[in-house]
């Protein structure tokens, strides 16, 4: 378990992950059924808000891609957003942009699952493994 999540003073993550992603066949079953047992494993922290975007919410605004918003405790500090590209990675360090993300990402775990619902799929795809 990652010493930030489960250590003194824990991060807290909040998650949301597209259905298709935990469908996806990489490196085959048992790697598919370990990754999503430690899935499993960290969603149960107090600390850790793991959602499944389901296939049946349709289009959404995170369709794009993946992104990660960094926020840090200091009301002062500005959230900064990490996200992948072809080339390279993007990252976003102004108010307006950072608003957009924040906002996209969160109309996006509106649609998603709850988190108990979020745990039982989960733990349902990893027995089909």
């Amino acid at each position: 378990m990652p010493t930030r999540l489960s250590g003194e003073r824990p991060l807290q993550f909040h998650a949301t992950i597209w259905e298709a992603a935990l469908r996806q066949q990489v490196g085959g079953p048992a790697v598919m059924r370990t990754q999503l047992e430690h899935l499993l494993e960290v969603s149960e922290l107090p600390n850790v808000l793991l959602r499944v975007l389901p296939f049946h919410a349709g289009a959404h605004a995170c369709i794009a891609g993946p992104f990660s918003i960094l926020s840090f405790a200091e009301d002062t500090a500005l959230d900064v957003v990490q996200s992948d590209t072809i080339t390279g990675m993007l990252w976003v360090e102004n108010d307006m942009e950072s608003s957009t993300y924040s906002a996209l990402f969160e109309r996006t775990a509106r649609l998603s699952l709850t988190r108990h619902d979020s745990f039982s799929l989960i733990h349902d795809l990893r027995k089909e493994m």
